[in-house]
């Protein structure tokens, strides 16, 4: 029995490899970097973490996908819908792993400035460079 799942998820990175292991047996296949993007990403808020023993920001997945889900990843950043599979991890445990993608969209990154926020050491924004 297979359950799976679809996802909106934004790629960051795709590479594809093909290398002989230790043994010399041939290892193909394609990493991609990837965020889950649900709601149109507005599960990514701006995150502010002061105490540098506690971590801040979104952690990437890493995923191997088959040597030929490099072609369905010409563009990154960008949306794709990930199909994901329910399997077994190595400690017995469900895990949900992305099995496929197909191309949604582009995305776009905007910087944007706080009036207000300071962080030490940061470096003050030309207001008049952004209009160019």
């Amino acid at each position: 029995m297979e359950f799976s799942n679809k996802v909106d998820v934004l790629v960051l990175f795709a590479n594809a490899y093909d290398m002989k292991d230790d043994s010399g047996a041939r290892v193909q296949g394609t990493t991609v970097h990837y965020l889950f993007w649900a709601d149109q990403g507005s599960a990514f808020s701006r995150q502010t973490e002061f105490d540098n023993s506690k971590p801040v920001g979104y952690q990437r997945a890493k995923v191997s996908l088959p040597f030929d889900a490099r072609n369905k990843i010409p563009v990154a950043p960008a949306i794709y819908e990930g199909t994901f599979s329910m399997t077994v991890g190595s400690d017995g445990k469900p895990v949900m792993k992305l099995v496929d993608v197909a191309y949604k969209c582009n995305v776009d990154f905007k910087e944007s400035v706080n009036p207000g926020f300071v962080v030490p050491g940061m470096v003050q924004a030309d207001p008049e460079s952004k209009k160019k």
